[in-house]
């Protein structure tokens, strides 16, 4: 996924500064830059974790950060 920067940083915000889960930071993400899935009448809520880790690694590509501890938490 080719991210923005502006889209790696609002990443970042909700996974580092806010503890936003990856299913989490997925629903935000699609509520923020999507209309809407497909075949959906309305967006869907929550989102999906294998989704969140895949932004979250790639806002981290984008960011050039490796320090992992700061965006992955359990």
């Amino acid at each position: 996924m080719r991210l923005t920067k502006r889209q790696a940083l609002f990443i970042k915000s909700l996974r580092v500064n806010r503890g936003y889960s990856w299913r989490a930071v997925d629903g935000e993400f699609v509520s923020r830059y999507t209309f809407k899935r497909p075949f959906a009448s309305e967006p869907l809520r929550g989102g999906n974790q294998v989704d969140g880790m895949y932004l979250c690694d790639a806002a981290m590509n984008k960011l050039k950060e490796r320090d992992q501890e700061q965006w992955i938490t359990y």
